[in-house]
């Protein structure tokens, strides 16, 4: 478990270095706003479509082969982007290197499915404790690295991890335990027309929850900035209290779901994501404000914990590999969507209004829980 875990903290990184670098690409490149939002759009699109491709193969490849060289592509691509002389060449190499990137979360998430067999809430908050843990240490060092070393030097320093870790998946014989692999080449996908509408209502309502957090989550320093008055250095740091409740959440709320039905969580995390989005759209004593993104935090986390457990029963109908890439690529290319259109709800109505608009996504998303929990309860063999 400790290569999970060390790869998913390198992997996830590489989801959220090029905001980090953002307005300095705005720089070397005298981009427009438009642009620079493309450059985010396009890599997630990318890694979208790429997610939902890297499960449906791994079902039928080597999956340490699909995660070697995504990791090795990841390092080779961002290292690349670093020398890119124009800003077309830069958009081409981080297309190419959002495919590298996305070979991982499908492919990993389905070996852990197959390999732990107790506790999988308790070691799935860990392992996402860990990815989440080194997005905010990334925040820090290369925060402190970028005037220094420059855009460059950042990502020439972050593809490093990658070029190790994939070198290690390419050399090891196996990253399933020896018990587990002949059981897992012998397993047969069982086609479930029930849990296939079943898990189509799951999506749609994991769908409707991403579309609100990702694009408040994208927003938060600005948010804190224009609309709420800190200052830049203090809006990096309250946004990054959202990692540091991911953190949290991640772990406790992981040692809870074993214990606890998978879609109640996800439905209480919802509610509270909706309770903490309403708080940072009214105005509030200054302290409220960082408790309310730690919170938000917490709750993420603990949703996409739940999220990941209902994936595993639910999406029994595909092969391991291909439900858990229909799921990082529904996340991810709502991810490259929502704060798009955030953006142009705030240039309409403002923050305040736009933040409780964004809500509704996420209030659909709790009413088709809870038809998702009324319809499994019809199904209790089949889940």
């Amino acid at each position: 478990m400790k290569l999970k875990n060390v790869s998913h903290s390198v992997n996830d990184i590489y989801w959220f270095v090029l905001p980090l670098i953002l307005p300095g690409l705005l720089e070397r490149y005298n981009l427009s706003y438009s642009k620079a939002g493309g450059i985010l759009t396009l890599f997630l699109a990318v890694a979208g479509v790429g997610s939902f491709i890297s499960g449906k193969i791994s079902d039928s490849l080597g999956r340490k082969q699909i995660l070697g060289y995504g990791f090795i592509l990841s390092a080779a691509g961002f290292i690349a982007a670093g020398f890119a002389p124009s800003y077309t060449l830069f958009m081409g190499i981080i297309t190419i290197t959002a495919i590298g990137v996305s070979t991982f979360h499908p492919v990993m998430y389905a070996v852990i499915d197959e390999t732990v067999t107790s506790n999988k809430g308790k070691i799935l908050g860990i392992y996402e404790a860990f990815g989440t843990g080194a997005i905010l240490l990334m925040y820090l060092i290369n925060g402190f690295l970028i005037t220094r070393i420059g855009i460059r030097g950042v990502l020439v320093v972050t593809a490093v991890p990658a070029i190790f870790m994939g070198s290690i998946f390419l050399a090891v014989k196996s990253i399933l335990p020896a018990a587990h692999r002949k059981a897992v080449s012998d397993k047969t996908v069982k086609k479930d027309p029930a849990l296939f509408t079943l898990f189509l209502l799951f999506m749609a309502a994991v769908v409707a929850r991403v579309f609100t957090v990702m694009a408040v989550m994208n927003f938060l320093p600005l948010l804190f900035v224009k609309y709420l008055g800190f200052s830049q250095n203090t809006a990096v740091y309250i946004s990054g209290l959202f990692f540091a409740g991911g953190i949290i959440g991640s772990i406790f709320v992981g040692r809870l779901s074993d214990k606890v039905d998978s879609v109640i969580m996800l439905i209480l995390g919802s509610l509270l994501i909706v309770l903490c989005i309403t708080v940072l759209s009214f105005n509030m004593p200054v302290f409220i404000y960082p408790a309310a993104v730690f919170v938000l935090g917490l709750a993420g986390s603990a949703a996409f914990v739940n999220q990941n457990l209902l994936t595993t029963k639910l999406g029994n109908h595909l092969g391991k590999g291909e439900s858990f890439g229909v799921l990082m690529g529904a996340i991810t290319l709502t991810g490259a969507v929502s704060p798009a259109l955030f953006g142009m709800s705030i240039d309409a109505w403002g923050f305040s209004k736009s933040l409780l608009l964004f809500l509704i996504p996420s209030l659909i998303g709790i009413i088709l829980l809870i038809l998702v929990r009324i319809r499994m309860k019809a199904l209790p063999m089949k889940v």
